[in-house]
């Protein structure tokens, strides 16, 4: 079996981010039951690590924002703050998910080769990728940095979350 660029990485992507729209309702429930609250959330755990808004966020950039980059052959991060409520949260997952739905194994199998330029200016960083390279060494690692690194922040807080709840929906062998 040939494992393409499009199967690697985009029904992973889809499974770990309706996880975490998952994980997101139930943060959302255990705010509402008064156990704590969503401003709670957006606090720092330590000085140089971000948030759980800010991990979602990159969550979403790392999958569709990736591919997107692959398509244009140039990324640079967004700077710009992440949603802070959960309805802005469940909006950029739910618009990340459906542009990650909407993504075909042809057109991303065929960006493989080409050239991504990951860019950061303020820095005076650039590194050149092939797509393949991009996203399987630098986005997919990174996706899931920040989906484990959002999950362990509301299991820090106190959300009661499990393992099933991070792996989400697996892809099991139809019974045939």
């Amino acid at each position: 079996m040939t494992l393409s660029l499009y199967d690697a990485t985009v029904p992973t992507f889809l499974q770990q981010l309706n996880a975490l729209a998952g994980i997101l309702r139930k943060a959302e429930t255990w705010c509402a039951e008064g156990h704590g609250s969503e401003e709670a959330l957006q606090e720092a755990t330590f000085a140089d690590m971000k948030p759980f808004p800010w991990q979602v966020r990159w969550a979403a950039t790392h999958s569709l924002q990736a591919i997107q980059a692959c398509r244009a052959g140039l990324s640079t991060p967004d700077a710009s703050p992440p949603p802070t409520a959960f309805a802005e949260q469940h909006a950029l997952l739910g618009a990340t998910i459906a542009g990650l739905e909407a993504v075909t194994p042809a057109e991303l199998d065929a960006l493989a080769d080409q050239t991504v330029l990951f860019r950061i200016p303020a820095r005076g960083m650039e590194l050149p990728f092939t797509a393949a390279g991009y996203l399987l060494s630098f986005a997919v690692p990174n996706f899931f940095f920040h989906l484990t690194t959002a999950y362990d922040l509301l299991r820090a807080a106190g959300v009661p979350l499990g393992k099933l709840d991070y792996l989400g929906r697996l892809r099991l062998k139809d019974p045939a």
